[in-house]
C-alpha cells in the first residue's frame, strides 16, 4: 500500500494505491480542508480495497478515480444571531467552532440635553462597540458574552447659550463612557438592536458674560453618569451602516456658574438625555 498524504492551497489532498506483482490499482486521490478529514477518509478507501472481492487489480488507468471528503462548512458572508449569556450547553454536529469578533465605528450628529437646563447642546458622537460570534459546524450563529461599547461625545459650533436677565453663558460639554450591551437581534446583514448599560462621566466649560461687558470664565466641572442607552443600526452592505441612538443617564455631583460677585447664575440639573444619528463603518 502506498499512501501519501500533503498540503496544498485550501486544503490537503491524500492518495492510496495497491500494488501487487501482478499489477497495481487506479490510484485513489482524496481532497479536504483539514488533514484530519484526508485520513479518515483514506481509511475508508483503505477499507474497501482490502476486501477479498475489492483485491483484483489491473494495470492503472491513464486517469484518476478521485473521491473527496466530505467539505467543511464555508464561512458565511453574514453573521445573525442574539446574545447568549450565563451558563449554556448545545450540541454540535462534528467539526470546528468558530469564534468571529464583529467590529462598529459610528460617528454621529445631534444633541444632548442637561445638565444645563434650559440649553440643549449640539453635539458630535463618536461610539465604537464589540460583538463575538459564535457559529457550530452546522451553521447555527450566536453572540457569546456581553457587547462592549465605548462612546466619546463632543458639543460642537456652534456653541449653546444659556440666558439670564443680565448674563450670558456660553456652555461647551464632553462626554466619555463605557457600557455593556444585550441584542435581540444582530444581523450584520440588515437590523442590529442593542440595548445597554453605560456609566462615565461628563464635564463643561462656562465662559459668562454680563450686560455691562464684564466676562468671567468658571473652573471646569465633572460629573459622573449612568443609564439606559437603546442603539439601533441598519447595515447597507458589508461595510457601511446608518445609527441612531438615544440615552438617558442620571448625574451624579453638583455644579453651578457664578457672578463676579460669588452668586449663582444657574444650578446644574440631576439628569441628561440625548439623541443621534449617524453613519458608521463595520468589520
Amino acid at each position: 500500500m502506498v499512501v501519501a498524504v500533503r498540503a496544498e492551497d485550501g486544503g490537503f489532498v491524500g492518495t492510496f494505491q495497491l500494488r501487487e506483482a501482478k499489477g497495481s490499482s487506479a490510484e485513489r486521490q482524496v481532497r479536504g480542508e483539514t488533514c484530519r478529514e484526508v485520513v479518515d477518509a483514506l481509511a475508508v478507501v483503505t477499507a474497501i480495497a482490502l476486501r477479498p472481492d475489492e483485491r483484483k487489480v489491473s494495470p492503472a488507468p491513464k486517469g484518476k478515480d478521485t473521491a473527496r471528503a466530505k467539505p467543511a462548512p464555508p464561512k458565511p458572508e453574514r453573521f445573525r444571531g442574539r446574545s447568549a449569556w450565563g451558563r449554556r450547553a448545545e450540541s454540535v454536529e462534528r467539526g470546528t467552532l468558530r469564534y468571529d469578533p464583529q467590529f462598529s465605528w459610528t460617528l454621529s450628529g445631534g444633541a444632548a440635553y442637561g445638565p444645563v437646563p434650559k440649553v440643549v447642546v449640539p453635539e458630535l458622537d463618536l461610539t465604537f462597540h464589540l460583538a463575538n460570534f459564535l457559529t457550530t459546524p452546522d451553521g447555527h450563529q450566536r453572540v457569546v458574552g456581553p457587547i462592549l461599547l465605548a462612546r466619546v461625545a463632543l458639543s460642537i459650533p456652534p456653541e449653546a447659550t444659556y440666558r439670564s436677565s443680565d448674563t450670558e453663558t456660553q456652555v461647551d460639554t464632553m462626554a466619555v463612557a463605557l457600557g455593556v450591551c444585550w441584542s435581540p437581534l444582530y444581523d450584520t446583514g440588515g437590523l442590529v438592536v442593542l440595548g445597554c448599560g453605560e456609566v462615565g462621566t461628563k464635564g463643561a466649560f462656562f465662559l459668562t458674560e454680563g450686560t455691562d461687558g464684564t466676562r468671567f470664565e468658571d473652573d471646569p466641572w465633572l460629573l459622573f453618569t449612568s443609564g439606559p442607552v437603546i442603539s439601533l443600526g441598519y447595515n447597507l452592505g458589508s461595510l457601511v451602516h446608518l445609527g441612531l441612538k438615544a440615552g438617558f443617564s442620571a448625574a451624579v455631583g453638583d455644579a453651578s456658574a457664578v457672578r463676579t460677585d460669588g452668586s449663582r447664575v444657574f444650578d446644574s440639573v440631576g439628569y441628561s438625555a440625548y439623541g443621534f444619528l449617524g453613519l458608521g463603518l463595520h468589520f
